[in-house]
């Protein structure tokens, strides 16, 4: 029997708190057993606590046949709105398949909300008292996420057949694929076996029940993993475990894992050996977890129990690597069992509260645990008296610099609201604190028969994301941005302070970039690495002449180093070819790009011309003979830039060559090669020069005669 009513009415921060305080919660409840000896699951509430005026709205959205709760709230105020006339629309059942049974609980204005199992006995049999009782503690936003790992006892079997632990999944959008791996049997048809990966696919508001097949606590979930491509929120239950002849029901809504924290202190409420517990679950491989300064190394979906407290009042947890920590306690029972009481706690270095509101929902035992850094444990006041609460009912925790208090407080410092509708308030001039409270419910004899246990505080993060590494090109720059809305900005390059106290920074060299950020009592990080690249330098090594001829013959296209590309007016190209150009005034452009940095090489201007062919007169032979006729062999027409001419044997060797129009017309070759007249015979000829015709030829024969 565990955490009922305890606390109603809740806190005030400078920012928005999101461990229970939001303005919209998504939640599946467990089903419960309910058996003849008054071990029951009823009746059942979803309790709103207010600290502003709300119009708060409790539906099934997957369901039409469910009525929804629409009611205006004023400020500080704890409404309860009964859902056991509806148990069988509300508890997720049937097991191992899709339910529509997902609450959506809004609100205008940001609320608590929390889901009450009294489990009350039988009057009949003189039990009317809660034998049964559990609190859940909804998340909000914080109890949204992709990925969840339960932890779980793993000591003590649940008391009868019908009550099993259990892990129920709610899906907040349509199209949700959720997969799960869990670490022990669960109920189906067939059933789930352990370490297979299922997946199922949700619609909004719609629920699946996943309760193990066995009561042996040799066979729990711990270490299971729940995850969905969408937000889903996930709670977990122990039902009826037996701890001396003592059952009792735990559990609790689970944070996201993505919402775990690096730090947290457990408080002991049992003094014997092994009587508090604590269940670690790690996210992540290789999470180096010091307990008391105990170093465990811990990987992915492991949990790690410390199951004996009996000698220390406290266990001061930190970790490398987010982690989840689940406290088992409780209260000493009829024949000295144990009416045991669990909780999520709450990450310690962000967040907590400064005021908040609360109701005691028992005659009986009622219990404070409050963690408090140590510089501010004199600043409590309990309903504006600052007796109640002082300095000295704290003890320091090691070095850690935080300080607890675990106290009780009677009906006459703190009155007993019988209909849960009447409210105290703790606050700290100082600075923040987490609370938790731990509540028992005893019958006609006295005896403790239920036990109460949750943390009420703020679980809230800030988070900073630079983003991925990036890779810039010289002369570029990047600008980092922490992110809004934070007191404190701490920026440094490579361990080297840069920057000032600045949202945002602009950074153009490389290095390792980290940003520290503060808001309030809450910090985070992030880092990333920016790479400057070199700019390429490409060069064209092409030689262009400034103008062509549309009947110019193609030429490559070269570059270095190797790799670009070329365009021509912007079209991609590997030659230049003026007849397919065209007349124009055309730009070559090579484009070279090495890691992910570009740079080009431009020739403008390159003209191409409709040019006038020039027609060309060569003769076919020549006599060398001194007759006065054909003597010399001339070129005719009208002169040719780049003339060029050259006169070659059959063997290949040049006997005549000129680089002038004007020597080739007027002297020509006589003949002769280096003075030697040259034989008779059949000799080539090959011209080349601008807007060159003979006959489209730019070659040919040549015959000697003597």
């Amino acid at each position: 029997m565990k955490k009922n009513i305890l606390f109603l009415s809740l806190f005030l921060l400078s920012f928005a708190l999101k461990a229970q305080v939001d303005t919209q919660f998504w939640f599946a409840i467990p089903d419960v057993v309910s058996i003849a000896q008054g071990h029951t699951d009823r009746p059942i509430f979803l309790r709103i606590i207010t600290t502003q005026p709300a119009t708060v709205n409790v539906s099934i959205p997957s369901n039409p046949l469910f009525t929804p709760f629409i009611a205006n709230l004023p400020a500080n105020t704890v409404r309860g709105f009964e859902l056991t006339a509806s148990i069988d629309l509300v508890e997720n059942r049937p097991f191992g398949q899709v339910n529509n049974k997902g609450f959506l609980i809004t609100s205008t204005t940001p609320v608590s909300v929390y889901y009450d199992v009294r489990g009350i006995g039988d009057p009949a049999i003189n039990q009317g008292f809660a034998l049964n009782p559990e609190i859940f503690s909804l998340k909000g936003s914080k109890g949204l996420g992709k990925q969840f790992y339960i932890p779980s006892q793993t000591s003590f079997a649940n008391a009868v057949s019908e009550a099993r632990e259990s892990i129920d999944i709610v899906a907040s959008e349509d199209n949700t694929t959720v997969t799960f791996n869990l670490t022990a049997q669960a109920q189906g048809s067939p059933e789930y076996q352990a370490n297979q990966d299922y997946i199922i696919t949700l619609n909004r508001g719609q629920t699946f029940a996943l309760k193990s097949t066995t009561g042996n606590s040799s066979f729990s979930f711990r270490g299971s993993s729940v995850s969905a491509n969408k937000p889903i929120a996930v709670t977990i239950s122990d039902d009826s475990i037996d701890r001396g002849g003592s059952w009792d029901l735990i559990g609790d809504q689970l944070l996201a894992a993505e919402k775990w924290g690096k730090e947290y202190i457990v408080i002991r409420n049992l003094t014997g050996v092994g009587q508090d517990r604590v269940y670690i679950v790690a996210a992540e491989d290789n999470t180096n977890v010091m307990s008391n300064g105990n170093l465990s190394t811990m990987n992915r979906r492991q949990q790690l129990d410390i199951i004996d407290m009996s000698t220390t009042p406290t266990v001061y947890i930190t970790s490398d690597k987010p982690i989840c920590v689940m406290h088992l306690t409780g209260h000493i029972g009829f024949n000295n069992g144990i009416e045991s009481a669990s909780s999520i706690l709450p990450p310690l270095s962000c967040g907590g509260a400064t005021s908040l509101s609360f109701t005691r929902n028992t005659p009986d035992d009622f219990n404070m645990y409050v963690l408090v850094k140590d510089i501010a444990k004199g600043g409590f006041t309990i309903n504006g008296n600052a007796t109640l609460l002082t300095a000295s009912d704290f003890t320091t925790i090691g070095a850690s610099g935080w300080s607890f208090a675990n106290k009780s407080f009677s009906i006459a410092q703190l009155p007993f609201a019988v209909n849960a509708d009447g409210s105290h308030t703790i606050a700290n001039s100082i600075g923040n604190f987490h609370v938790g409270m731990l509540s028992a419910f005893r019958n006609a004899a006295n005896n403790i028969v239920g036990s109460n246990y949750a943390y009420f505080s703020n679980v809230e993060q800030i988070n900073t994301n630079l983003g991925a590494n990036q890779a810039i090109c010289q002369g570029q720059s990047i600008t980092l941005d922490a992110g809004p809305n934070m007191s404190l900005y701490v920026w440094t390059r490579n361990g080297v302070a840069i920057g000032g106290n600045t949202q945002t920074i602009s950074v153009n060299t490389s290095g390792t970039y980290k940003v520290d950020v503060t808001q309030g009592t809450c910090t985070a990080s992030s880092q990333m690495v920016l790479t400057v690249n070199p700019i390429p330098t490409p060069s064209i090594t092409t030689v262009f002449n400034p103008t062509y001829c549309t009947s110019d013959a193609s030429f490559l296209l070269v570059g270095t180093p190797a790799g670009g590309s070329f365009t021509i007016n912007g079209v991609s190209a590997t030659t230049f070819n003026p007849p397919v150009l065209g007349v124009g005034s055309y730009t070559i452009v090579y484009s070279l790009t090495q890691n992910n940095c570009t740079n080009t090489r431009t020739i403008n201007n390159i003209q191409v011309n409709n040019c006038i062919v020039k027609q060309l007169f060569i003769p076919d032979l020549f006599s060398p003979n001194q007759d006065g006729k054909n003597d010399k062999f001339l070129v005719e027409g009208e002169p040719i830039a780049d003339f060029q001419i050259k006169i070659f044997t059959r063997f290949g060797n040049i006997v005549y060559e000129s680089n002038s129009f004007d020597e080739a017309s007027t002297v020509g070759w006589d003949g002769n090669f280096k003075g030697q007249p040259q034989p008779a015979g059949v000799y080539m000829w090959q011209i080349s020069g601008r807007n060159v015709s003979y006959k489209n030829k730019t070659s040919g024969n040549l015959s000697l005669i003597r």
